[in-house]
């Protein structure tokens, strides 16, 4: 499956809505969910075989987010579960890509995806484990620091 950036997935696309993922799916196996965070339910479509979770967004009209642990995923025809994760970094910032680091990875807002590897005895592994590719927005999502806190103090209304 081809990374198209900030289209889709191969032939799922950020702009499918539930159902429409689900008739693209008719002859494949998979599992109806929903992912929780904070007050936000969203739900999502587990396709074992490819190792690939859809989350919706909110709303379910549209695709807010690809993750996948299976090496089928390509970018720009390059296997990105099958390369090394400081070839990948380099790949990307030699396009242009300003990248964003975490402790387990990094992303790249400009082409909408997220690399990521398993931390081992304090080290990441070589390869990256998994990848998400992510709709516009996708981190734009403001969230007040006072509903937070709120939240977690359970102090909801």
């Amino acid at each position: 499956m081809e990374i198209l950036p900030y289209i889709g997935l191969g032939d799922y696309l950020f702009s499918d809505d539930f159902k429409t993922i689900e008739l693209k799916l008719k002859n494949i196996d998979f599992e109806i969910g929903e992912r929780l965070f904070m007050d936000f339910k969203c739900k999502t479509i587990f396709i074992e075989k490819y190792g690939l979770l859809i989350t919706f967004k909110e709303d379910n009209y549209s695709v807010d987010c690809f993750e996948i642990t299976e090496p089928i995923v390509t970018y720009k025809g390059i296997s990105i579960l099958h390369n090394d994760f400081e070839f990948l970094k380099k790949l990307l910032v030699n396009e242009g890509n300003q990248l964003i680091e975490n402790i387990d990875g990094f992303r790249s807002d400009k082409v909408g995806i997220g690399v990521y590897c398993d931390l081992k005895k304090g080290e990441l592994t070589k390869r990256p484990t998994s990848i998400i590719i992510y709709s516009k927005g996708h981190y734009d999502e403001k969230i007040d620091l006072d509903d937070i806190i709120k939240y977690y103090l359970n102090d909801r209304k």
